[in-house]
């Protein structure tokens, strides 16, 4: 992963697979080693090759077992169980993860299988595109649950939400300015997937309900400076519906 996402000195290049995570939203690992100047990347290069020898025409190198368990995006991923195997034997998960990874499995694995929970969890604490994924999915769980015409989640939605908050218990290393970040990025991302007025202002109020309730408690206190004044960067309705939420909140306060 090292090797595939250095783009130093080739930066005006042809760009690789990797590069364009998510429109640039690049982990701090990828952005870091750009720096890398060429000298230093030769040499720790050349101090792997020393270790481990060529691993690239292996065909049972850690990163060409998971790459072919997940397939290439194009072929199905194999099951759950197969992919489990795979990490429980190895020991192993690529950094950045690559990005047709998806996150159902992992979510799974925080309840199923803490040990094995413990060692995924730092990838997605420190990969910045692996946080968005995880981002995006805890937003769509709850725009989904928000146009249900029940106030109450069901057992199996709220486990769900729960699974995946479990992965976002601790902060990035950017803190809360970075975690800011990344979920404003994913819901803005969402909101343009849907046609214009599709997802109301009262739908937007009770996704970020079900974000500060399930996902990250007391989240909205923390993003009230994005949403709650004049902030131009939002859409009418993701700010109207921050407001919404807010007003509820000091209600029922």
């Amino acid at each position: 992963m090292f090797i595939e996402n250095y783009h130093g000195p080739r930066r005006g290049s042809s760009k690789s697979s990797t590069s364009s995570q998510s429109d640039g939203r690049l982990s701090i690992f990828a952005k870091a080693i750009s720096q890398i100047p060429f000298s230093g990347y030769a040499a720790l290069v050349s101090a792997t090759f020393e270790i481990y020898g060529d691993v690239f025409p292996s065909d049972n190198n850690d990163f060409t077992l998971f790459i072919r368990a997940i397939g290439d995006g194009a072929e199905k991923p194999q099951d759950d169980e197969s992919l489990g195997n795979l990490m429980v034997d190895y020991q192993f998960i690529p950094l950045p993860l690559p990005e047709q990874v998806m996150p159902k499995f992992f979510f799974r694995q925080a309840v199923e299988n803490p040990n094995l929970f413990v060692k995924f969890l730092p990838a997605f604490r420190v990969d910045k595109h692996a946080r968005y994924r995880l981002w995006e999915c805890a937003i769509l769980n709850a725009l989904d649950c928000s146009f249900s015409g029940s106030s109450v989640l069901t057992k199996r939605k709220a486990e769900r939400m729960r699974y995946i908050a479990k992965w976002l218990e601790d902060s990035p290393p950017g803190g809360v300015e970075e975690e800011k970040e990344i979920f404003k990025s994913a819901l803005t991302d969402i909101h343009k997937r849907y046609p214009s007025g599709y997802i109301s202002s009262v739908i937007m109020a009770k996704v970020f309900g079900l974000v500060d309730e399930y996902i990250k408690p007391g989240f909205g206190s923390l993003i009230v400076d994005d949403y709650g004044g004049s902030n131009q960067s939002a859409s009418q309705e993701i700010r109207q519906g921050f407001r919404k939420f807010m007003e509820e909140c000091n209600n029922a306060s």
